[in-house]
């Protein structure tokens, strides 16, 4: 049977972290799937933890030294054979739905090469959840400087074989070049309207640790690929304010969506049959307008026993 999904994480000694991604992935649901864990040599206690999934035949390992995290998911792209490709990191992790939801939106539309959803953020030090809507867009609009969600990212196998690899010498955001290289390509991407992954932000997360140089990252890419119209100060500063505005919109709709007041929506239907949003329309503009954080509360239903 052909492989429909392949999955890969790179690991080095995130012991305390990887458990709850494996998990989500194997917990898909799906048959049609491999997963692969491409660790490059932790020492930690992480390969026990790898060992407990070994019995799953959609799960294997790839074991060895390696150049860093993008060579890691090279590596792990290049064993696998499945249609549609993704990689998580070991601080994020998939709802039961990610991969269904994935799956049905390329089934529908087979002009689609790239997709991408909404995410939540888990922030631990904080101890709160944000919602994190975007707006669509096609590939060529990162090129102004727009980022995505790389957990909410799938592409299908063919942007990987006539792209190549991930490139190396981008240690921080190499996703992000990625993307800007598929759109170099004519590769077309579409927003599914849909919580695809959870995001944590933790003292370890790169964006903490390393800010300084994925800054001096993203400017190196906005240089490199900011050409033309994409790099003219003025239709940057065009497509931000479009995003912003774009975004209170889908916010909107989406906490009328939580609050029953849009049955009708099918966006966001997965995530809110299972959380229960308490934040209310009124004081996200509140806190719009005043120009402070979002006071999100997010909270999961039980089921009734």
């Amino acid at each position: 049977m052909a492989v429909r999904f392949s999955i890969i994480t790179p690991s080095f000694n995130r012991a305390q972290l990887i458990g709850t991604t494996i998990r989500s992935v194997l917990g898909q649901g799906m048959s049609d799937l491999e997963y692969v864990v491409v660790d490059g040599g932790s020492s930690d206690g992480t390969r026990d933890i790898l060992e407990q999934h070994a019995g799953d035949l959609r799960f294997r390992t790839i074991v060895e030294s390696d150049e860093g995290m993008y060579d890691a998911i090279n590596k792990g792209f290049r064993a696998t054979s499945g249609e549609i490709l993704g990689y998580i990191n070991t601080d994020d992790y998939y709802f039961p739905w990610t991969l269904e939801v994935v799956d049905r939106y390329f089934r529908e539309h087979a002009e689609v090469d790239v997709v991408f959803g909404d995410t939540l953020v888990l922030d631990f030090a904080a101890s709160n959840a944000t919602i994190n809507v975007y707006m669509p867009l096609s590939l060529n609009q990162l090129r102004t400087g727009i980022l995505i969600p790389q957990p909410t990212v799938f592409m299908r196998r063919k942007c990987f074989d006539r792209a190549g690899d991930l490139a190396l010498d981008v240690r921080l955001l190499g996703d992000c070049e990625y993307w800007l290289r598929l759109a170099e390509r004519g590769f077309r991407m579409s927003k599914i309207h849909e919580i695809l992954a959870v995001e944590t932000n933790h003292a370890g997360t790169l964006r903490t640790t390393q800010k300084v140089k994925i800054d001096a990252e993203k400017r190196f890419l906005l240089t490199r690929y900011g050409t033309g119209i994409y790099g003219n100060g003025l239709f940057c500063r065009g497509v931000a304010f479009a995003q912003s505005v774009v975004r209170v919109w889908l916010y909107s709709l989406f906490l009328w969506k939580a609050a029953g007041l849009l049955p009708g929506l099918p966006a966001w239907g997965r995530f809110l049959s299972t959380y229960r949003i308490c934040t209310s329309w009124q004081s996200y503009m509140g806190d719009k307008l005043a120009r402070r954080p979002v006071r999100w509360q997010v909270e999961r239903i039980e089921p009734e026993e």
